[in-house]
């Protein structure tokens, strides 16, 4: 049974067992084409797509899973909208209502 466990635990694909070197160089803000170059010098014939592609799929994983592994609920934005000058305040289920101000000058910052 142990060995079962073991196997069914054990890093699946080529990149599962370098997964820590991985997340380490990239983390020391090595380029994925250097990641390639490191596996190639340990005997880990990939493409850079390969790595890219295993390192987002790591990153969608952990995205999905909470830290207790449940899905991580999505957040809701508490903040009060900022109150453009140049709209009245509406009232609560209202739109608010456009003021045009002829008079006011701004400059464009392009």
């Amino acid at each position: 049974m142990a060995d079962f466990i073991a196997q069914a635990t054990a890093p699946k694909g080529k990149l599962g067992p370098w997964e820590a070197e991985i997340v380490a160089l990239l983390a020391a803000g090595v380029s994925y084409r250097q990641v390639v170059v490191f596996l190639a010098s340990q005997g880990v014939a990939v493409s850079v797509g390969a790595v890219h592609e295993f390192v987002h799929a790591k990153k969608r994983v952990s995205k999905l899973a909470g830290a207790k592994g449940e899905p991580v609920a999505p957040t809701v934005k508490t903040e009060a909208p900022v109150a453009n000058p140049t709209t009245t305040p509406a009232k609560p289920g209202e739109l608010p209502k456009f003021v045009w101000d002829a008079t006011r000058k701004r400059e464009i910052d392009w």
